[in-house]
């Protein structure tokens, strides 16, 4: 799966952004899965399958990388207050 010359200048609005995520995630590339879903939470705070992606991901980091899960945690729950998801998941997994 490739996602052609896509770039930020291109891909503007939150829903390519994500599909953005998505493909560089199924394409083996973690990194710029997540640099995705941080673009597409910045370009729409209530585009929340980006966030959930996030969440996800920190998940999954929880117990290999708790340093790298936590600082997903703590910047979800920084850019969305309002969702207590990121915060609560932080206290249940002990980060």
């Amino acid at each position: 799966i490739t996602y052609g010359d896509w770039s930020s200048d291109v891909c503007s609005s939150d829903l390519d952004v994500h599909l953005r995520g998505l493909i560089a995630e199924a394409n083996g590339n973690p990194a710029g899965a997540e640099e995705a879903f941080w673009e597409g939470l910045r370009l729409s705070p209530d585009f929340t399958s980006s966030y959930a992606q996030l969440v996800s991901r920190a998940t999954s980091l929880a117990r290999s990388e708790p340093d790298k899960a936590r600082r997903i945690l703590d910047r979800l729950a920084e850019a969305r207050p309002d969702l207590k998801v990121a915060a609560e998941l932080r206290r249940r997994l002990g980060l």
